[in-house]
């Protein structure tokens, strides 16, 4: 039905082709490319955006028109190569041996894109891969029913967002490392990639470090997942696991989902390379029980649950992931 809707609504209506590019970074030899080509709804959030125009933008946001089959080019100095997207509009490539600074994409009848590449160190001392919600921006997902997760990302503009106390500062701190490297972030989560621009938004508003935005495809096989290993989180962050390879981590996430679950998954399966697991605890008491029970029965791995983020920022400077005059 919804795809009949799109096709009456485009009978009547032409916007223009932009070409959404999520991530573009290089490790080693190899530049990791994923972007996504849409007709432009020409979204864009303001400070004073009240909450009917939120609510409007929202769904403006996520009734997107996906271009499949479209052809894009990927630039990167004088190397070209072409891309077609998928099912859902999106593109994805690895590209090896190529140097540049920059990558630019174009395609027929879209204006082109240009970033420049985020290079990862392969002497950085660690990543961290931190989740967004109920992490470090307050969303409400163990409310009842979810309501406040709803009221919050439909009703409120990315400056209305609330963070946790000192969450900027703490990641500042994670990318700053012993001083040395700058330590590579990147911030996943289960929101879909049509909220792309508005955690981004969220992100540069409240001063986070810049860092790689994994979000997800919305999806019926996603909604039937059951084990951990095929959930959206493992498979990207064991994806970042492959790619980065020899890299250590730290995972932060909380209490509200399983976050934790999935951290552990994780460290049993790559025991050498996470550092620490940290998991916020939101207060309800059955979720903070059922953690400390997860810590009780991994024994071996590092993990920590803090309330407040100078727990965390002491355990971390004791562990010397961060500077000691932290």
């Amino acid at each position: 039905m919804l795809q009949v809707f799109r096709k009456i609504r485009n009978w009547f209506e032409s916007d223009p082709i932009i070409i959404h590019l999520y991530y573009a970074y290089r490790f080693h030899d190899k530049v990791y490319v994923k972007g996504r080509v849409l007709q432009d709804k020409r979204v864009i959030n303001y400070a004073h955006d009240g909450l009917v125009t939120s609510f409007k933008k929202m769904v403006k946001r996520l009734l997107t028109d996906e271009l499949r089959a479209f052809r894009v080019y990927i630039e990167i100095g004088a190397y070209r190569v072409q891309s077609i997207t998928d099912d859902e509009g999106y593109f994805a490539e690895e590209i090896e041996n190529q140097e540049g600074p920059g990558v630019r994409i174009t395609g027929m009848d879209a204006t082109a894109v240009s970033v420049k590449i985020l290079h990862i160190s392969a002497a950085s001392a660690y990543a961290v891969i931190s989740d967004i919600d109920d992490t470090i921006m307050k969303t409400g997902v163990t409310s009842w029913l979810k309501w406040r997760l709803l009221i919050n990302t439909f009703f409120l503009n990315p400056w209305r967002r609330k963070s946790y106390e000192l969450s900027s500062e703490l990641f500042h701190l994670f990318r700053q490392g012993q001083g040395f490297n700058e330590n590579p972030v990147f911030y996943i989560s289960n929101s879909p990639w049509n909220m792309f621009s508005y955690l981004r938004q969220y992100l540069k508003v409240n001063g986070f470090p810049k860092g790689t935005l994994i979000l997800r495809d919305i999806s019926y096989s996603w909604f039937k997942a059951r084990q951990i290993i095929t959930m959206h989180k493992y498979s990207e962050i064991e994806s970042l696991f492959t790619r980065l390879t020899d890299m250590n981590f730290i995972l932060i996430g909380d209490a509200g989902e399983l976050d934790a679950d999935i951290y552990i998954q994780i460290a049993c399966k790559y025991p050498d390379r996470v550092m620490a697991i940290y998991i916020r605890d939101l207060g309800v008491v059955r979720r903070s029980r059922r953690i400390s029970e997860l810590i009780d029965s991994n024994p071996k791995q590092n993990i920590v649950l803090f309330s407040h983020s100078n727990e965390l920022q002491e355990h971390a400077r004791l562990q010397e992931y961060i500077l000691s005059d932290a």
